[in-house]
């Protein structure tokens, strides 16, 4: 059997201390602890409400990076959701 979950964003974990953040998105650490529970995270990258293309880039690339920095062990497959659409 195979455990999938659906991550929320990532989000540094700096930003976590900001007012009105707080726990909305899921930080590194809480994406590790995750991580050795399941064996596949998909995070929804779509979901970002950038009004524009090149918005949507950066916030896709920071997404990636940051959570490929975040140390998710190597056993759990991450996954990436994108958009597609041209809307």
């Amino acid at each position: 059997h195979i455990l999938s979950v659906a991550g929320a964003h990532w989000q540094p974990n700096w930003a976590g201390a900001l007012p009105g953040v707080g726990s909305l998105r899921w930080d590194s650490a809480y994406y590790r602890e995750v991580a050795v529970r399941v064996h596949q995270i998909a995070t929804m990258t779509y979901d970002s409400f950038m009004p524009l293309p090149a918005l949507y880039r950066w916030w896709v690339r920071t997404e990636v990076e940051g959570l490929l920095a975040a140390g998710v062990d190597r056993s759990t497959d991450l996954m990436i959701g994108l958009s597609v659409s041209r809307a």
